[in-house]
């Protein structure tokens, strides 16, 4: 049975799944049910659907770029933060600080949102107050700033709010993203495991986009998606920063995360990278 790979709702093609396959249970799991389970994300798909745990965990995350030239700086725009934490690196003594990272993710009107920018950098307790005041009055309908609201990340607030009282900054706990109706806040998980299972799949269907102006935030974060696989929670790395600064921006708009029906064609966007699946050819024990 063929399989095009088209997720209907968004326009995007599945690349993993693109091919002639042969199915086990064709009346249970037909090709509609199939095309829908990888639409909830790469990592669950594979993980759960095909048992190859090596193939959800390898790879590049998939993403789209939105230009630049057609961000408008009056849309309302929600920030990211993730804050620095030390890092012992394993067999040795040596300390190491992460950056403190910001995203600035803007709604757009047609639907879906944009990272048009953000903040990547060593900084101080205050200069990192300091990036998120600037983005709240450089932004003409700027939201809120959400940071992680467990260990650090809550003393990090406090200290904010005490300093600077007008501030509009919240907590953002580990819930999924999006949040379901009566869910609890989740329990904690490490930066890898909840961009992969959480925020992929809004990148891959291309509800979030990402801008292609060249700074360093958005640089490390393109760095990021595109070598995913070799990023490691246990040692500093700006690129994960960075995604977790988009995690907690795009938590802050579950309005944005719904599907879409096309009745005309998709906005106009262009894929940064594409690349050959890590493990095309493994899957030949499934297909005719």
């Amino acid at each position: 049975m063929y399989i095009d790979g088209l997720n209907e709702m968004t326009g995007v093609v599945y690349e993993d799944i693109k091919g002639w396959w042969k199915l086990s249970w064709p009346e249970k799991f037909g090709v509609k049910t199939i095309k829908a389970e990888r639409g909830l994300g790469k990592f669950d798909f594979w993980q759960m659907m095909m048992m190859d745990l090596s193939a959800a965990k390898s790879g590049s995350l998939r993403y789209y770029v939105f230009p630049n030239r057609e961000v408008d700086r009056m849309w309302p725009t929600m920030g990211g933060v993730d804050i620095p934490y030390d890092f012992k690196e394993r067999m040795s003594h040596e300390t190491k600080l992460s950056s403190f990272a910001m995203a600035h993710v803007s709604k757009r009107p047609t639907g879906g949102a944009v990272c048009v920018g953000g903040v990547l950098e060593q900084a101080t307790l205050l200069k990192a107050f300091n990036r998120i005041m600037d983005a709240q009055s450089s932004f003409i309908n700027y939201i809120l700033t959400l940071c992680e609201d467990a260990g650090g990340g809550r003393i990090f607030r406090e200290a904010a709010k005490l300093m600077y009282p007008e501030m509009r900054i919240i907590g953002s706990d580990l819930g999924k993203i999006p949040r379901r109706k009566g869910e609890g806040g989740g329990k904690p998980k490490n930066k890898k495991t909840r961009i992969q299972t959480e925020l992929a799949p809004w990148l891959e269907n291309a509800t979030i986009l990402i801008s292609d102006l060249q700074t360093p935030y958005l640089d490390k974060l393109r760095d990021g998606m595109e070598n995913f696989s070799e990023l490691d929670d246990n040692r500093a790395d700006e690129r994960l920063d960075a995604l977790d600064a988009l995690y907690h921006a795009v938590k802050g708009m579950p309005e944005v995360l719904i599907g879409k029906n096309y009745g005309d064609e998709l906005p106009q966007v262009f894929i940064r990278r594409e690349s050959v699946h890590p493990l095309a050819g493994r899957n030949q024990r499934y297909r005719n």
